[in-house]
């Protein structure tokens, strides 16, 4: 863990919220946003919260916009409420934050990020002069992007997936800022339009989920030099009658977890794979189905780990919905099949609106 309650609060979809500083955590009523896919927040680190956005505003913690940071997903063809963001400290100015935005594209999308530094607006926050709306990757990305904090130096690596080239693209964020020039790695050939791209907590793995064919990408990271290599390919039950929604790996970094669909049967799944078993045919053969459900029973969209150690999952996806005030939640993903626990409609967001197909995104060692 690198900076413990510096993702212990969450606030996504339709005005709703997690507080992980208890234990249940508590739901949150407060939030001003409304997003459909994943937002981000970010808090010191005692747990406290600084701000929040969903990549096109950003809410000081008294849930007020910063004065100048509105209308921050400055593209063409922008879709309000369809946006992606993750939240970035700046290792070089302690008070900065890089705020990385995107709107939703299904044939990719621009990317571009602002810079907050909590000293402005006297201690609210707001954007740095200059900052704002800033482009930093030439071409349409993929709309889903990840980070992880880099023990090889002081900084995190903040990776993006290009739409038309496949390659992946590593900005490394250190003492000099955003540098402005990538680590590039080739990447599969198979495209990813609703989906997840995560980096494990242990900084070594990079995963991502792809459609048409229904896959589960699995690759190494050097945390050292942003490197992305050794693709291993899980087609998932269904292959090209399915669609995969999301990923997201165990608290250990051992196990990964896949939510997809079955178009033949209409059935949603969701399936846990044991990272450790061996080479590709053992991964494959490790393949547990933890849940196998008709839609009017169960939904599994989007995953996210959580800093109590457990994982929740949307109960939603951008094609179909269930009950968006519910989460589904995986309680000790550490474990192998059903010693999991996955809980159906685990955790109520009484008060709030739901998830909508999207909760946060976060550098994903902090947690």
């Amino acid at each position: 863990v690198c900076r413990p309650g510096n993702a212990n609060i969450w606030y996504f979809g339709d005005k709703a919220g997690l507080d992980f500083n208890t234990e249940p955590p508590t739901v949150l009523t407060d939030n001003q946003l409304k997003n459909y896919y994943e937002s981000a927040t970010a808090c010191d680190a005692s747990g406290k919260l600084l701000f929040y956005t969903d990549g096109d505003t950003v809410f000081n913690r008294f849930h007020q916009p910063m004065p100048n940071a509105t209308n921050l997903v400055n593209v063409a063809g922008s879709l309000n409420n369809e946006t992606h963001a993750i939240i970035i400290p700046n290792p070089a100015v302690a008070t900065q934050y890089y705020v990385f935005h995107t709107n939703h594209g299904s044939f990719g999308t621009f990317t571009s990020y602002s810079l907050i530094d909590m000293k402005l607006d006297n201690g609210r926050g707001d954007v740095v002069p200059g900052q704002k709306s800033i482009s930093y990757h030439p071409s349409k990305i993929e709309t889903e992007f990840t980070a992880v904090h880099s023990c090889a130096f002081d900084g995190y690596w903040l990776m993006v997936r290009g739409f038309l080239d496949d390659n992946f693209y590593a900005y490394k964020i250190a003492q000099n800022g955003l540098e402005s020039n990538p680590v590039v790695s080739p990447g599969g050939a198979n495209p990813s339009y609703n989906g997840q791209m995560k980096f494990s907590p242990n900084g070594r793995r990079l995963a991502r989920n792809t459609q048409w064919p229904t896959l589960a990408e699995i690759y190494d990271f050097s945390p050292a030099s942003g490197l992305v290599s050794n693709l291993v390919s899980i087609a998932i039950d269904g292959n090209d009658q399915g669609q995969t929604w999301g990923v997201e790996f165990s608290p250990d970094s051992r196990y990964l977890y896949v939510s997809a669909q079955n178009h033949t049967t209409g059935k949603y799944l969701l399936f846990q794979m044991d990272l450790e078993a061996g080479d590709a045919d053992q991964i494959r053969n490790s393949i547990q189905i933890l849940a196998e459900e008709p839609g009017n029973n169960a939904v599994f969209g989007p995953l996210q780990l959580a800093p109590d150690g457990k994982i929740y999952i949307t109960n939603t996806t951008p094609l179909i919905s269930g009950p968006y005030n519910i989460l589904h939640v995986i309680h000790q993903p550490n474990l192998p099949g059903v010693s999991c626990q996955l809980q159906l409609m685990g955790l109520p967001l009484t008060g709030t609106s739901g998830a909508q197909s999207g909760l946060v995104n976060v550098v994903q060692n902090l947690l």
